[in-house]
């Protein structure tokens, strides 16, 4: 018989700790971790531990969270339950967490079925106070005696002084910018087709319009059903004591439950077809593109032989302009783009055909051409060269470590484990690879590239077609509805809404006691490390150019910077060497053909990327310098066939390919227009910025909305200068790509020689004087895009309002990112997003994201120095500050992170005596050092630059303002 033993690593399996039963114990190689499986005998819950060496140490607790409607309930609560528990009865423990822990992630995640709540931290302490936080917040939250979280994270009614009523929340706010996506809302729709007998038809995030129709009781009944303990699952990551958290989760949280048997559980599609019809705001010069998506069930969670092969035939058919569908739609002049999408981490993964920029009248033509294309495919033999690229290049993302490891791991577990699967499915798969490189001979992806795209009767369609009145329809119909149902309200039940808004306010204005926020368990400052060790670096001499060697484990993979001085270039060159970069890999050389080199490619290299960037030394505020830079990563017994190769690349394109480069003009026009409608906020800061340094000038040229007006004009007379601006791109390339401009920088470990003869093989070119920056904007600004929500940014430099960066800015940002504007703009102003940053060359922001209320949020910026003279005026305590901020100096990196971030401070001129200073800085920073930041600070928010990005009435009404 197997008595309870104490230790979990001397327990046979049936053996019993802290109220876990172990199923299972077994050594991933793959991994270097010994895996235990346990269930907990008294509530049902699971849990599964890798003991494994990993200094970030990772605790996430995760639900079963199936959708029935298109609420939103399980985003909802996602955000609410961090708004205080019985344990910690503060107003939001997961701001003050974040603002005091040396947590190295720290966030919550809503997926279409499941809830994961996922933290980590280098410090064990640390870590366990964490989960003892997220604990309390799933299993007994303050929802149940405060109506007013669900209000403030889902929705409530808002008064004008007329008495207008309307919705605001932080998760309305949030859907509305992201149903302001036209890939997201053609999704939604084929979703609803494909799966309408299963929680995959609803939207787990929450559709604008259903979201009011969730009432405070269907949210707390919802609470209770599916976070019960027997629903979760726990997973943990890294050495620690895990006697004691074992000890701790059930003495305190799981021994109070008993078993109670789940009324839901996933169950299985069967397929369906069906045709819908959606609309979408267009850009400006749009107006007449269309989209559609065509999809299909494709396998259960389980099948990940074929699953894979998916994916893999999904890169093979559309990875590249070159790969054989999407060649044939251009080809063809069908679409601008098409993808083949693989969705997966859920119960049932489909496929999607994904196709962008087309016209209405040749939908049917779509539907047809696609089955003729892939049988001819077929018919012809897939390229076996090609599919084996994909396969090895699948295989090295598989391998490659990024981070947060550990919550990654947790979620690649989930893919499995939730749904009563093996959790190691994703994690230890190097068999999956090996049998379907065995199957490579066999006519196996031929019959399963038919069985998802040669039946043109067996999908889903959607078809999403352009309105430029959606926006104001969407609006219309919002306010009807608000106004209708305040119409039936008689006085009484009129009186209780304002009530209820009106408590909601006072309680987002309320401030926690000091015996409330004594609950919470913080770090002392004497836990934290004064000094932590510099990522190891040492320069040295290649072929006669300066290198710098970077420290990583890498596990056998190298990673190459390459960052070429083009500091010469005008700001017209420098923009057009940014459409050089999105053309490298996509035209032939002079010895490979496209297809030829795409298949080198990703049999060759783990990935390969290029971008222009932008760097000055500290202080410098009227020069910089542009680099060009190429990043990619290979194998390390792979890397002088990876430098051959790199060499191929950047000296031997063939800029001549005009038509080809025309088909990534109008690809790269499209999504920097999408980016633009998304991710509003960094335009707003880098447009805010540009008025204040050479740097942000220049970033923004390259980066901003001015650069988007560029490309789209670029785009739109492209076939006129076709021809002159293929040889103005190889005229730049040749300059660009020379051995007297490079600078490289590498990790994990390469031959020296593969390297130099990278660099002998470069050849030299003339530098002449460095060009003069671009003008940046010195006054308030607008941008119009067609969503329902807006962002804006208030900008920058301390070094022009006389200034200087220290340790004691990054404790002010922290103070008032998770302060301040937290409760300003994001709780009391609905936005989903806020916070105020300060980076060493002075540069100086705050930001809203998904913001309802713009010129609120520029109100609450403008009182920033008030706000900081209050505060301390009351001799508030910093020292969780500093313990929350102090993590800047050293960041959780995985090792192509440490290989570029050493690579900038180099050029930087940042040494680690630098960093050192900054951190000590940080831990030494007292209430004076804040107070004196003040006249800055003032300056800042009387001179710095708003932008507003949003839609039309949104930008006129601050513009008006």
């Amino acid at each position: 018989m197997i008595t309870e033993k104490t230790k979990l690593c001397d327990l046979e399996p049936g053996g019993v700790t802290a109220g876990f039963e172990l199923e299972k114990k077994q050594y991933v190689e793959a991994k270097k971790a010994t895996l235990y499986t346990l269930r907990h005998k008294k509530c049902g819950a699971r849990l599964l531990y890798f003991d494994r060496a990993d200094l970030n140490k990772t605790f996430a607790v995760s639900f079963r969270t199936l959708p029935e409607n298109d609420t939103g309930v399980f985003h909802i609560l996602e955000h609410s339950v961090l708004n205080g528990s019985e344990k910690f009865p503060v107003k939001e423990p997961f701001v003050s967490l974040l603002q005091s822990s040396m947590q190295t992630f720290l966030n919550a995640y809503t997926f279409g079925d499941k809830t994961m709540f996922p933290v980590s931290s280098r410090n064990e302490q640390d870590l366990f106070n964490l989960m003892s936080v997220y604990l309390d917040a799933v299993f007994r939250p303050s929802i149940y005696s405060m109506p007013e979280i669900f209000m403030q994270e889902g929705w409530h009614y808002e008064f004008d002084e007329e008495g207008s009523v309307s919705y605001n929340g932080v998760v309305f706010s949030e859907m509305k910018g992201a149903y302001a996506d036209v890939e997201r809302i053609m999704g939604d729709a084929c979703d609803r087709l494909m799966y309408p007998d299963t929680c995959y038809g609803f939207s787990s995030g929450g559709r604008p319009e259903s979201i009011p129709d969730l009432s405070y009781e269907q949210f707390i009944a919802t609470h209770k059903r599916f976070y019960h303990p027997s629903n979760a699952r726990f997973f943990l990551d890294g050495h620690m004591d895990i006697d004691g958290v074992l000890e701790y989760i059930d003495s305190e949280y799981l021994s109070r439950y008993d078993y109670l048997e789940p009324d839901f559980d996933f169950c299985e599609q069967k397929p369906v077809t069906g045709t819908a019809t959606v609309n979408f705001e267009p850009t400006e010069g749009e107006n007449d593109r269309a989209h559609m998506v065509m999809g299909k069930l494709l396998c259960r969670f389980d099948e990940i032989e074929k699953l894979y092969a998916a994916k893999i035939i999904a890169d093979y058919l559309t990875g590249s302009n070159e790969a054989p569908l999407k060649r044939a739609f251009l080809e063809n002049g069908l679409a601008q783009d098409v993808a083949l999408e693989i969705n997966d981490g859920i119960y049932q993964p489909s496929a999607a055909l994904v196709v962008l920029n087309t016209t209405a009248d040749k939908f049917d033509e779509i539907r047809s051409f696609v089955p003729e294309t892939v049988r001819r495919v077929a018919e012809n033999g897939l390229d076996r060269s090609a599919l084996r690229a994909c396969i090895e290049r699948f295989a090295f993302n598989c391998r490659e470590v990024t981070e947060p490891y550990g919550v990654e791991l947790a979620i690649k577990a989930l893919d499995g484990w939730l749904y009563g699967g093996d959790p190691l499915l994703h994690i230890d798969n190097s068999k999956v690879f090996d049998a379907l490189r065995n199957k490579l001979d066999t006519g196996y992806f031929e019959a399963l590239m038919l069985e998802m795209l040669a039946d043109p009767d067996d999908k889903c369609y959607v078809y999403a077609l352009p309105s430029k009145t959606k926006l104001f329809d969407d609006a219309q119909r919002e306010k009807a509805r608000c106004e209708a149902e305040a119409a039936a309200w008689d006085d009484e039940k009129r009186r209780e809404m304002m009530n209820a808004t009106q408590k909601m306010q006072l309680w987002q204005q309320s401030q926690d006691d000091e015996e409330a926020l004594s609950t919470l368990p913080v770090l002392e400052l004497c836990d934290v490390p004064r000094d932590v060790g510099p990522i190891k670096t040492a320069p040295v001499n290649i072929a006669g150019r300066t290198a710098l060697s970077v420290e990583t484990s890498s596990d056998g993979i190298v990673y190459l910077n390459l960052y070429f001085d083009v500091s010469d270039f005008t700001t017209e060159e420098l923009r057009l060497l940014n459409l050089l970069t999105s053309c490298l890999g996509d035209l032939r050389t002079e010895n490979l053909t496209a297809l030829e080199l795409q298949n080198r490619i990703k049999a060759t290299l783990g990935g390969i990327a290029a971008k222009v960037d932008v760097i000055s030394h500290e202080g410098e505020l009227d020069s910089c310098k542009p680099y060009l830079l190429v990043s990619a990563s290979t194998l390390r017994e792979n890397a002088q066939a990876a430098t051959e190769l790199l060499s191929e690349l950047l000296l031997h394109t063939c800029w001549s390919e005009t038509d080809k480069i025309g088909e990534i003009v109008m690809q790269s026009d499209y999504f920097i227009k999408q980016s633009l409608i998304g991710n509003g906020h960094s335009y707003a800061m880098t447009k805010a910025l540009s008025g204040f340094s050479a740097e942000a000038a220049l970033r923004e040229a390259l980066e901003g909305e001015s650069f988007a007006r560029w490309f789209a004009d670029l785009a739109g007379s492209f076939s006129g200068h076709a021809e002159a601006l293929g040889e103005r791109l190889a005229g730049l390339a040749h300059r660009a790509f020379a051995a007297n401009r490079l600078f490289v920088g590498f990790g994990g470990e390469p031959s020296a020689s593969a390297i130099e003869s990278f660099v002998k093989a470069l050849p030299e070119s003339e530098i002449g004087e460095a060009a003069a920056a671009p003008e940046g904007i010195k006054t308030d600004c607008t941008v119009e895009i067609p969503a329902d929500v807006g962002f804006s940014a208030l900008g920058g430099n301390l070094n022009t309002f006389g200034g200087k960066f220290s340790g004691a800015w990054p404790v002010l940002s922290s103070l008032m990112t998770y302060g301040y504007l937290w409760g300003a703009v994001r709780v009391q102003g609905g936005a989903y997003g806020t916070g105020m940053n300060v980076r060493s060359n002075g540069d100086i922001f705050c930001y809203s994201y998904r913001d309802p209320n713009l010129m609120s949020s520029a109100d609450a910026f403008a009182a920033l120095p008030d706000v900081l003279g209050e505060m301390l005026s009351e001799d508030m305590p910093l020292d969780d500050i500093i313990i929350g901020t102090v993590n800047t100096t050293d960041p959780l990196l995985d090792p192509a992170g440490q290989c570029e971030l050493s690579c900038r401070r180099y050029l930087r001129g940042t040494t680690p005596e630098d960093i050192a200073r900054l951190r000590h800085e940080i831990l030494d920073t007292a209430a004076a050092d804040l107070r004196s930041l003040i006249p800055t600070l003032r300056a800042y928010v009387e001179n710095g630059v708003f932008c507003a990005v949003g839609s039309h009435d949104a930008v006129k009404f601050v513009s008006g303002k």
